[in-house]
C-alpha cells in the first residue's frame, strides 16, 4: 500500500465471487477440496519432513453412525449375513422392484385408463370455459374498441346520445 488511504486488493485470476470451489456451504469439504488438502499436506510433509496437524487442513468427511464397524463397510457374501441382515436385504430390494413397478404402470396408462374426475375436468374446460373466455374476450374488445372510436373522434356524451337515438331509429325502421 501506496497511500494510508488506498486499499489494494489482488485476487486470484478466474476467480468468481460467490463460486465455491473446494467448500460447500455447510463448511464441509468437496471432492476437490479433500484432494486438495491432501495434496497440501503432501507438499508440507516433502518439504518440512513433518506431517501437518491442526484443523485447518482437515478432510471433513460424512461420519458413519457408531454402530457400524470395518466389518460392514465390505459386501459379505450371503454365507457370511445373519438373518436380519439378509430379511432387510431383501425387503428393500423388493420395495424398490414395487415401486419401479408402480412408476412403470403409471406411464403406461393410456387415456381410457385416465380417472373419471380428470375427464370430468376435460369436459368442462371444453364445453363451458372456452366459449365463457371467448365471450367475455369478445365483450372486452368491443367495449375497448368503442372507447377507442370515442376517444379518437373526441365524441362527447352528447353526441353519444344522438348516436344511439340514431341507431335505434334506424333498428325500429326495420
Amino acid at each position: 500500500m501506496d497511500n494510508q488511504n488506498e486499499l489494494q486488493h489482488h485476487g486470484i485470476l478466474g476467480m468468481k465471487w460467490g463460486i465455491r470451489r473446494y467448500q460447500n456451504k455447510d463448511g464441509s469439504l468437496t471432492s476437490a477440496g479433500r484432494k486438495r488438502a491432501n495434496k497440501l499436506r503432501d507438499e508440507y510433509l516433502q518439504v518440512t519432513g513433518k506431517k501437518l496437524t491442526g484443523y485447518a487442513l482437515k478432510t471433513k468427511t460424512k461420519s458413519k453412525p457408531s454402530s457400524q464397524n470395518k466389518d460392514t463397510d465390505k459386501k459379505k457374501s450371503i454365507n457370511e449375513m445373519t438373518l436380519d441382515e439378509l430379511r432387510e436385504k431383501t425387503t428393500r430390494m423388493k420395495a424398490e422392484k414395487d415401486y419401479i413397478e408402480a412408476q412403470n404402470n403409471l406411464r403406461n396408462l393410456n387415456p381410457k385408463q385416465v380417472s373419471k374426475g380428470r375427464a370430468f375436468v376435460n369436459s368442462v374446460a371444453g364445453e363451458m370455459i372456452k366459449p365463457a373466455a371467448v365471450n367475455i374476450g369478445k365483450q372486452v374488445f368491443s367495449s375497448l374498441f368503442a372507447y377507442g372510436i370515442n376517444k379518437a373522434f373526441d365524441l362527447d356524451s352528447d353526441a353519444k346520445k344522438e348516436y344511439k337515438m340514431h341507431t335505434n331509429n334506424k333498428k325500429k325502421d326495420k
